[in-house]
């Protein structure tokens, strides 16, 4: 057991919890994924994600260190941002899905699999969209306000 996980235990739970549910692939099958050239045209760092993803799989939470924390933490930001975007051009002629689809991936989600495992990358992603509308609404109604009040003043 690591001095980072004794001092942090319930937010190393938590964020072990959140990154295992977001993912869906296994540690060898992110092995295999090395070597595929579909893969090595959707993302730049492609081996460091990979290998980033393949640690925070056989790491037991017990033993996280800082490093693994900050990187689960890459890996849910991305997955729960790149699993919102709509298919896009296919990679090559030569692989059969699109370049975000490989792109996710290399960071340990394939979006042919179940979907169900991927239910914290959706809920993440509805919280903020619903905090970026309610954001906007407010703003509108401050304009509204601020309006309003240059107009009466303006009348007087």
């Amino acid at each position: 057991m690591t001095s980072f996980y004794k001092n942090n235990k319930e937010k190393v739970d938590a964020r072990y919890k959140k990154v295992q549910a977001m993912m869906n692939m296994s540690a060898d099958e992110m092995r295999e994924l090395k070597t595929d050239p579909c893969s090595k045209k959707a993302s730049i760092k492609r081996l460091e994600v990979i290998n980033r993803c393949i640690r925070i799989l056989e790491t037991p939470k017990e033993h996280w260190t800082q490093r693994h924390w900050f990187e689960a933490g890459k890996i849910i930001s991305y997955i729960s941002r790149a699993s919102q975007i709509q298919a896009s051009k296919h990679v090559s002629r030569d692989c059969p899905l699109t370049k975000n689809d490989y792109a996710l991936i290399n960071w340990a989600y394939d979006p042919r699999k179940e979907k169900g495992k991927n239910k914290m990358a959706k809920k993440t992603a509805k919280k903020k969209t619903a905090k970026k509308v309610a954001k906007k609404k407010t703003a509108k109604k401050v304009a509204k306000k601020k309006t309003a009040k240059k107009s009466s003043s303006k009348r007087k």
